[in-house]
């Protein structure tokens, strides 16, 4: 006999990433983020992070799977470094 449960499955699969996002400033420079966390650091899109990285203007991501693309927290800060220093320079 088969029984199924008549509570609705609740996953939380953004808890990460908003665990990511608001301990970021916490974070060694050596550790590794999803897109989605630098897209929400970068006040960007989730595409627009690996335009940021194909064009060079962000550091290419490292591979950690097959499906699974990371980008180091200093490569992120760097980046964000060198939009604050263009805009006092301008």
């Amino acid at each position: 006999m088969q029984t199924t449960s008549t509570a609705p499955a609740t996953r939380n699969y953004g808890a990460h990433r908003t665990h990511g996002l608001t301990n970021f400033d916490n974070l060694p420079d050596t550790a590794l983020i999803d897109g989605r966390v630098a897209a929400q650091v970068l006040c960007c899109s989730y595409n627009q992070v690996f335009r940021l990285s194909r064009e060079g203007r962000l550091a290419r991501p490292i591979k950690t799977g097959p499906r699974s693309t990371r980008w180091k927290v200093g490569a992120i800060r760097e980046y964000l470094e060198s939009l604050t220093a263009q805009q006092s320079a301008a």
